[in-house]
């Protein structure tokens, strides 16, 4: 079982180790490498601007921090990013830390109806995990993936 909170300082190194994976990096739509000065700069901005919500999934049980999902919110929509721990890929984690992060964003956010998302065409993963909490493909732009979900109801079931 998954549970969220919001990202706080202790969390900025792993965050940034896990942005910085090769994979992950190849997955990103910026792939470049993210400087440690340059990473604390924008963590300590991100934690005091109302308009991005930074969140950590953890392991229930173990409190093993599995994932990284960031909104940026703008008006009622808010772009979503997902970034798993190298360590838990392939585990079946990802869905379930992207609904409950999304039920966290929608908490805080109750004004939000649309969440979105950019993807890189080659990244499988996301597209499916995206697809699969009920973001539907809007269109493609220079291998990238645009998808949208349209809150209905108060809750995101």
């Amino acid at each position: 079982m998954i549970k969220v909170r919001k990202a706080s300082r202790p969390d900025s190194k792993d965050i940034h180790k896990w942005r910085n994976d090769e994979l992950t990096r190849k997955m990103s739509l910026t792939s470049d490498y993210i400087e440690w000065d340059d990473h604390v700069k924008w963590f300590e901005s991100s934690l005091i601007n109302d308009r991005r919500l930074l969140l950590i999934c953890e392991e229930s049980d173990s409190k093993d921090k599995c994932a990284f999902v960031k909104f940026e919110i703008q008006d009622n929509r808010a772009l979503t990013s997902i970034n798993l721990s190298p360590c838990k890929r392939g585990k079946g984690l990802a869905y379930e830390c992207l609904k409950k992060a999304i039920n966290f964003c929608r908490s805080n956010f109750p004004s939000i109806l649309f969440f979105d998302a950019e993807i890189k065409k080659v990244n499988l993963a996301s597209k499916q995990i995206f697809e699969k909490s009920g973001f539907n493909f809007t269109q493609e732009l220079k291998e990238v993936l645009y998808y949208e979900l349209t809150i209905k109801s108060e809750e995101f079931s």
